[in-house]
């Protein structure tokens, strides 16, 4: 993650400093083309500097479009390798699709009750006033020694995956119920209130480096005093024989996807639920998405510096 965000800050001043550069050298001429008087230095830096930060602004976000381009490029040619027997290459990242079955004892989704392969679980509130902010009070997540079985063999999962698909919101009695009964029997460790797991470094790290099929984490934030009626619920869950596609880096020592502290996502095993055609349009949809919005954007960049030329004159 920390990689990442250097990559985009470092993107961002190179095309801040060469589109700086490049308006202010071409600004004087469009100023004395609209014929109007030669205004000081000052001005000329001063918007130099305003275009660029606009300009550059769109423009690394275009460029994060377009590198997720090439990512989703990446996945699709790693989910057909699956789907047609191959397995990851070793040491890199790949793909794995088909389905997934627990290789140990199977956990228990605390919301549902349902027996399954993994979930994660939020308990939190909304505060008045700020209807789209969810503040946790409790959250987790658990899975247990599994294996996907593609067509080329089994790939264990031995690293925290993040599930990328979409989320319950259970609101019966029966959820509450089980709810209520997870809390008193689950020791938590406590991060503080508000606080989200990710922000917590040493949890994270912590949680990445598990590496032996089996995790269970739960956290609490803060001491909750809310009746849990109060209280909104959410769990996503992976049941015995789903079909699956999971991305990460292949250890063909240990026969699945293990920690890859090199990655530049903070959770770097992906976990999407379905089969392998309706992932592939999936990606692709995603793909396409990605391309649109890179040109969109890029678009934007461009036009605000064809914009300063043409109307930052007229202010003089």
């Amino acid at each position: 993650m920390k990689k990442a965000c250097l990559l985009y800050l470092g993107a961002f001043l190179v095309l801040w400093l060469v589109i700086a550069v490049y308006v202010y050298l071409r600004l004087p001429g469009e100023v004395a083309a609209h014929g109007h008087g030669e205004p000081p230095d000052w001005w000329f830096a001063a918007c130099a500097v305003g275009v660029g930060v606009v300009s550059s602004a769109f423009a690394t976000m275009g460029l994060g479009f377009l590198w997720g381009v090439m990512l989703k490029r990446k996945e699709l040619g790693w989910v057909r390798r699956s789907l047609g027997g191959g397995m990851p290459r070793d040491g890199e990242r790949g793909a794995a699709v088909g389905t997934i079955e627990a290789t140990g004892e199977f956990v228990h989704a605390p919301i549902s009750g349902s027996r399954c392969v993994a979930f994660k679980y939020e308990i939190y509130h909304l505060p008045s006033g700020r209807s789209g902010s969810r503040v946790l009070d409790y959250n987790g997540f658990s899975l247990a020694p599994s294996a996907i079985s593609t067509v080329g063999g089994a790939v264990a999962l031995l690293a925290y995956p993040e599930f990328d698909f979409g989320e319950e919101y259970p609101d019966g009695e029966e959820a509450y119920r089980n709810a209520e009964e997870f809390i008193r029997a689950t020791e938590f460790v406590d991060l503080g209130d508000g606080l989200d797991f990710r922000t917590n470094l040493a949890q994270v790290k912590e949680l990445l480096a598990d590496d032996d099929g089996a995790i269970r984490k739960n956290w609490r934030h803060g001491r909750v005093d809310r009746d849990i009626r109060s209280l909104r619920l959410m769990e996503q869950r992976v049941e015995q024989g789903d079909e699956v596609c999971a991305f990460g880096r292949y250890s063909s020592a240990r026969g699945g996807f293990v920690p890859d502290p090199g990655s530049l996502e903070l959770v770097p095993v992906r976990l999407l639920r379905g089969g392998g055609s309706a992932i592939a349009r999936k990606l692709a949809v995603r793909l396409l998405g990605s391309l649109i919005g890179g040109l969109i954007f890029l678009g934007l960049g461009g036009g605000a510096v064809i914009a300063s030329f043409k109307f930052l004159p007229e202010f003089l």
